[in-house]
């Protein structure tokens, strides 16, 4: 069984078209860190895109292991827990532990 790390960060990215945002999701394990997805996205929700984020990022990082790191094998098993006090980590950043069996 091998463990794993996905995090994913949703940002505001000029380069995507308007309704967008730019979905990054890295997957880390003992051996390496790679980048699973980084696409310009459709922007979920009706609020304010900056508020959103985190949630954007969320939703979007859920898909990401239930399609594509699925088919490799990976399940989530939990969400990594979070403070309010995230030093240096941006807010709109999530993590979940995932396992392959």
């Amino acid at each position: 069984m091998e463990f794993g790390r996905v995090h994913g960060r949703a940002t505001s990215d000029s380069s995507c078209p308007a309704g967008s945002l730019r979905i990054v999701v890295m997957l880390e394990t003992r051996g390496e860190v790679r980048t699973v997805r980084d696409e310009c996205v459709r922007f979920l929700g009706q609020r304010d895109q900056q508020q959103d984020l985190p949630w954007n990022a969320d939703q979007y990082t859920q898909e990401t292991i239930g399609v594509q790191l699925a088919h490799q094998g990976w399940e989530a098993i939990s969400q990594a827990t979070e403070t309010e006090d995230r030093g240096c980590i941006d807010r709109a950043t999530v993590t979940y532990v995932v396992r392959k069996l």
